[in-house]
């Protein structure tokens, strides 16, 4: 066993400006919520670089996706059709999405806002025609392009074209011939393969993080394999192989997975029958297509309800109910269904699509020529009669949420299918999540074991924001004894998750009414300190005497008459003068006060803002959640969003505060670990509260990190449906199966090659563990004594071997 010390990272502040904007970086992907890891991507298709960077900070980062998909970058054909950006003119960047400049900018904004960017790569030809200028100004024509430069030698020869019937049996045309006027590479030629090679690591170099590749198929799996090895490091790689005949006669079929991860068309295919009830399937035959379809291992499949080619390809309409290869925003409501089974269900590293509407195969989006247009996706649309809008389904909360469902159910095993009905199906992610659909016109009314720990839930997918805590009444969902009593609308979900459980708002405790009181002479006020421990007893008095009440945890009351005067005051030192949070309840009226210590009172039946900002704890830690209240100039708005910043405005977001009260409202957020100042502005979405220019800005002391990151690899030959895990004798992996979804899932790398992160709370500690395989319903545990290490004070890599 090998550890391999790879030191400390420190985050660095800093701005970036690109294609017009400026943006700080947000939290690193890893911090998007503690311990929640992000587990889906993104197709942004024919989105300018400004516009995804733009998405990153104020969509994509801020609801967990893990990366976006952008359109081939490099230069292209000219031409409208969103097919040009599939012709190659060469491999500068500069297409009509952007420039090289804005196209880093793009790449370095997202990275900060925690999105990773994975490049549609086209390596598998060049752009047809016989001569022309692409969108860099570069020539072609002929198998000539001198910006990369090739020449015929470059290509296949003699030249050929791929006739339908090769793909069932002929795989040296499907990989040397010509796609339909589109000139093959010779992937196979040494030259070639270093000039794509160049391309792809000039990406790398600029923070790309993944590919797609092109065209997979059409290249043959032991060419892609060299190419990829002369592009070392460690990045996300999928590719397109729509299965055909040839693959599967040739043996081609089992080597792409070893390459990376596949586009699983049949997934796609499958979701189209199930949820459209084509050729007599419906959604509760769903297991039959993981059983019996050919799919890929779940670790090698990159899975999407539709993409740019599908949703668009043999379409018999371009109008709601078409019929197309794949669903499509044509298929309404059930696009969305379908979404949220493929985030809610554990198959493949899940892809949404997000592009604009069209009226026929060919079309572009709306605006644009060839190039220096900029794309305006803030401009949603919901009909999908508006061709040439942007649909923007990453954004609604039916798919944006599951995202986040996705991510908090990430280790959490499949548990309790059940159909009741051909279109009605529920499923349990371990002890984390619940999933119901109703594919069907009519209510689905049931009682449901959704094996989730009592509690009120968040339903999701009717939700804007359902991780705060905070829900409408309509979306919650109470369990009791692992049930729920559901009503789900026609061709509606429901989905819970631990992430999404709702918070009460503080509320007053009951009066004490003493027996003697005369209730229709006089008021009875309770108070109790919001934060106790924050200070000592409260103060309640009347005009005519002080009279202690006791401490307040026990909700202490006093008796008021109509028309007196009543104070509340605090025991804290006289030195204390940060506001005090007291819960007041006047009769059956309950509002939330400050209070003023340091020998202040508040007078009257509200009590005025002594300082418009407060906060708990009061001394603030990085990397420490800090709770901010508010009662500002604001206060008395609808609603208040807190932008905010650390370290002079470093990593700005927003975060969307919660009315405890009338006038009072409040907001959790957690600084970066090296912050060592909080700064914060308030805004009801027009006027802004800056405390008079001022901002506010709040000191932090910044932490000291004793964590480490540990990346166990090993390598462990896997059967289909099978996955590693680690287990040891520590609550971070697990305590040997007695902690709640114990055992954590590693990640494939270069198949057989596993990868397992784990956080532990700091080093120098021992620690014994061993790797399993699960799947099929079977548990297969190392062979021998446990392993052991000392984890070092820093991160670091173990080599762990082979599965023993």
């Amino acid at each position: 066993m090998t550890v391999k010390i790879i030191g400390r990272r420190l985050a660095a502040s800093f701005a970036l400006m690109g294609a017009g904007l400026m943006l700080a970086p947000l939290a690193s992907a890893a911090d998007w919520k503690p311990g929640v890891p992000r587990t889906a991507y993104v197709n942004l298709f024919e989105w300018s670089w400004s516009s995804v960077a733009r998405e990153c900070v104020t969509e994509l980062g801020p609801k967990g996706y893990a990366a976006v998909q952008v359109s081939p970058p490099q230069e292209h054909l000219k031409g409208s059709e969103w097919w040009v950006r599939y012709q190659p003119v060469s491999y500068k960047l500069d297409s009509r999405s952007g420039n090289r400049r804005e196209f880093f900018a793009m790449v370095q904004i997202c990275k900060a806002a925690g999105v990773d960017v994975y490049v549609d790569a086209v390596i598998n030809h060049m752009a047809g025609g016989t001569t022309g200028v692409g969108t860099a100004g570069s020539t072609y024509g002929n198998y000539i392009y001198p910006a990369v430069p090739y020449d015929r030698s470059s290509f296949h020869t003699p030249s050929c074209s791929i006739a339908s019937s090769d793909y069932d049996n002929n795989r040296s045309n499907v990989t040397q011939c010509d796609l339909p006027g589109l000139p093959d590479l010779d992937t196979g030629n040494p030259a070639v393969q270093d000039r794509i090679a160049a391309y792809l690591k000039d990406l790398l170099s600029l923070g790309v993080k993944g590919f797609r590749i092109d065209a997979a198929k059409h290249i043959k799996p032991e060419e892609l394999a060299a190419i990829k090895a002369k592009v070392p490091g460690a990045y996300f790689l999928t590719q397109e192989v729509i299965k055909d005949g040839s693959l599967y006669n040739s043996g081609d079929i089992n080597k792409y997975p070893e390459i990376g991860t596949v586009n699983e068309f049949s997934y796609v295919y499958a979701m189209k029958n199930m949820f459209m009830n084509m050729y007599g399937f419906n959604l509760s035959r769903m297991p039959e297509a993981f059983a019996n379809w050919g799919m890929f291992p779940s670790n090698k499949a990159t899975v999407f309800v539709n993409n740019h080619d599908t949703e668009r390809k043999y379409c018999d309409k371009y109008a709601p109910g078409a019929q197309c290869d794949s669903m499509n925003t044509f298929s309404g409501d059930k696009l969305y269904l379908a979404n949220v089974f493929m985030l809610g269900y554990p198959y493949g590293y899940p892809q949404v699509m997000s592009g604009y509407y069209f009226n026929s195969h060919d079309m572009g989006p709306v605006g644009q020529p060839y190039k220096g247009f900029e794309l305006t996706p803030s401009n949603c649309s919901s009909d999908p009669t508006a061709a040439g809008k942007w649909d923007c389904v990453h954004r609604d909360k039916r798919v944006a949420n599951m995202v986040g469902f996705r991510n908090f159910t990430a280790a959490s095993p499949l548990r309790r299918w059940a159909a009741d009905g051909e279109n009605r199906i529920s499923f349990v992610r371990g002890n984390k999540g619940f999933v119901a659909i109703n594919n069907t016109t009519d209510v689905w009314a049931k009682t449901f074991a959704t094996g989730l720990p009592d509690a009120t839930y968040c339903n999701v997918l009717t939700s804007d924001q359902p991780e705060t805590g905070f829900c409408p009444a309509a979306a919650q969902v109470k369990v009791v004894g692992g049930q729920a009593t559901l009503s789900i609308p026609a061709n509606a979900a429901v989905a819970l998750h631990f992430g999404a459980v709702v918070q009460p708002l503080i509320r007053a405790l009951p009066s004490r009414i003493p027996d003697s009181l005369n209730v229709a002479r006089s008021q009875v006020v309770t108070s109790k300190a919001v934060r106790s421990f924050d200070f000592a007893p409260v103060l309640v008095s009347a005009v005519g005497g002080e009279v202690s009440v006791g401490n307040s945890a026990f909700a202490p009351t006093a008796t008021v008459n109509p028309g007196q005067v009543f104070r509340i005051r605090t025991s804290a030192p006289a030195t204390d003068h940060t506001a005090k949070f007291v819960t007041v309840q006047v009769g059956k009226v309950a509002t939330l006060w400050k209070v003023a210590t340091g020998g202040n009172e508040c007078v009257e039946a509200f009590c005025p803002s002594v300082a418009p900002v407060d906060y708990t704890p009061s001394s603030i830690t990085g990397g420490q959640p800090v709770t901010i209240y508010y009662i500002g100039t604001l206060a008395n708005s609808n609603a208040l969003t807190m932008r905010w910043g650390n370290s002079g405005w470093n990593n700005v977001t927003d975060t969307v505060l919660t009315k405890r009260g009338d006038g009072f409202w409040s907001a959790t957020i957690t600084p970066p670990p090296s912050a060592t100042a909080i700064n914060f502005v308030v805004t009801d979405g027009t006027n802004w509260d800056n405390n008079n220019g001022g901002n506010w800005n709040l000191p932090v002391t910044p932490a000291v990190d004793t964590s480490v990151t540990m990346t166990f690899k090993i390598v462990a030959e896997t059967a289909w449906g099978e996955n590693v895990y680690i287990v040891g004798n520590r609550p971070e992996i697990g305590n040997w199966g007695t902690s709640p979804d114990a055992f954590r899932q590693c990640t494939p790398t270069a198949y057989p090659q596993w990868s397992c992160v784990i956080k532990f709370p700091q080093g120098g500690i021992g620690i014994e563990y061993k790797f399993q395989k699960i799947g099929n319903g079977n548990v297969t545990w190392e062979n021998g004594a446990n392993r052991s290490l000392t984890l070092p004070n820093v991160d670091a890599e173990v080599d762990a071997g082979s599965f023993q």
